[in-house]
């Protein structure tokens, strides 16, 4: 159980670093009005290649409901961020189907993504650019500095599920991912982890993801860089936070260990209603000014770093490329 400490002083020795956001899976659907003949053609060359070429495709799980499912060997990326490229569904409007992690990939890898697209698809990624739509969106905050463990985290949605590590729910430090909400059940899931190894930044001892999964909204891909900030109905508090004036002090450590364990949802359902405010009031106020809404800005400067709504080396030389098809989309 994670320890309330009532000293704030002890509190200091974590600092808020940095926010960072970022985008940790991106996955896209494509239903071009190609020909029979050109869905055929694509379906098939891939699916011979993926046999003989394995400096580009390697095979991908199977019982997917696609035809073709492949991964696309991306040089410097570790295999398991490789791309998953899907084509010709059994029973599915979606032609495309791409899914791939360019938090993981970088600029260089999608760039490479985008390549291997291009020379082996109608209009190349150019397709993708104009048509896509965004059928999966892993948004993720990092906040560098700060550990999970002394965070109060609440939203409209319960906290639903909690993963500890293997040394046991005893070690407070051992916390590892708590899930806020149901991709079955709700518009959104929150899922908050602590980061470990190299997503730790140099000068930090811990860092806290906050991610959002979002199925619901569907953007198009060329509208990727106007995607609302969807962290505001996440409420980020802290354990150590001030009691309410004219509380005993014997209920607010009790409210703060229920919100410590089970979020602040449960902590304010133990309460009763004429407390409920204050209670929330309280326990909302962000430790160390963690702000989930002013980093919003690196949004669009991050998709225009990772270039996946702009054309690869070989778009504008492709002969089906042209300014007729940019109209068309």
């Amino acid at each position: 159980m994670p320890k309330i400490i009532s000293n704030t002083a002890q509190y200091d020795m974590y600092h808020l670093k940095s926010l960072n956001v970022g985008l940790d899976r991106l996955t896209l659907t494509v239903n071009p009005h190609l020909s029979p003949i050109y869905k055929k053609y694509v379906a098939d060359a891939i699916s011979s290649a993926k046999i003989g070429d394995e400096f580009t495709f390697i095979g991908a799980p199977h019982g997917s409901g696609y035809r073709v499912s492949v991964r696309l060997v991306i040089p410097g990326a570790e295999p398991d961020a490789y791309p998953i490229f899907q084509i010709a569904p059994y029973g599915k409007s979606a032609f495309f189907r791409l899914e791939c992690n360019p938090n993981h990939l970088g600029p260089a890898g999608i760039e490479a993504m985008k390549n291997i697209i291009d020379g082996n698809t109608p209009h190349g990624w150019v397709l993708f650019m104009y048509l896509a739509t965004v059928s999966r969106l892993d948004v993720n905050i990092d906040a560098q500095g700060i550990p999970l463990h002394r965070l109060v985290l609440g939203s409209k949605y319960p906290r639903v599920t909690e993963l500890w590590n293997q040394k046991g729910e005893q070690d407070e430090m051992n916390v590892h991912t708590v899930y806020l909400g149901n991709k079955a059940k709700s518009d959104s899931l929150y899922r908050v982890y602590r980061l470990q190894g190299s997503k730790i930044a140099p000068g930090s001892e811990t860092a806290t993801r906050f991610e959002n999964v979002d199925e619901a909204s569907r953007p198009k891909l060329k509208d990727l860089h106007k995607y609302q900030n969807p962290f505001g109905k996440l409420v980020v508090g802290s354990v150590l936070a001030s009691k309410p004036e004219g509380w005993e002090p014997w209920l607010w450590e009790m409210t703060m260990r229920i919100a410590a364990d089970h979020g602040l949802h449960a902590a304010l359902h133990h309460l009763p209603l004429d407390k409920r405010k204050a209670a929330k009031k309280a326990l909302s106020v962000p430790p160390c000014g963690i702000d989930l809404m002013s980093c919003w800005d690196q949004w669009p400067a991050l998709i225009e770093k990772f270039g996946v709504q702009s054309p690869g080396i070989l778009g504008p030389s492709l002969a089906v490329y042209s300014s007729e098809f940019e109209k068309a989309a």
